[in-house]
């Protein structure tokens, strides 16, 4: 079976079976990283007939090479979308935290908050010396 680079096979994908509801299912080869290294993990990924349809409409209209193709760059962008929910999460706990203390009353005035950054970054700059 011939490979393009990243791992993706340029044959279009076929349903190699149907499972028992008549669906059906590819098998590919998708590039995986478990502990950081490159390995081929075969999996059986197995489509509704909707899905079927947006993937060789995508496939066929040229936007991706091959079904790999596509589920690749799906796993990429789910994963995108992870982190930025995580960063979006740490953000909101940061600003949580803020209202928490605003509301407590440890909030410093703008010029005050200032001045008590400039000695800290001097304490440090004194104690590195």
């Amino acid at each position: 079976m011939s490979r393009l680079a990243g791992g993706f096979n340029p044959d279009f994908a076929k349903p190699s079976t149907k499972d028992r509801r008549g669906l059906a299912q590819y098998v590919w080869t998708l590039p995986c990283l478990p502990f950081g290294s490159v390995a081929d993990c075969p999996m059986t990924i197995t489509l509704t007939p909707e899905q079927e349809k947006l993937v060789m409409e995508r496939v066929s209209s040229g936007q991706y090479l091959n079904p790999e193709h596509l589920a690749a760059e799906a796993l990429r962008l789910l994963t995108a979308r992870e982190e930025q929910e995580q960063e979006l999460s740490s953000l909101r706990r940061s600003i949580d935290a803020g209202w928490e203390e605003a509301e407590a009353g440890l909030l410093m005035e703008g010029p005050g908050k200032m001045s008590a950054m400039l000695r800290r970054a001097g304490e440090r700059v004194d104690r590195a010396r």
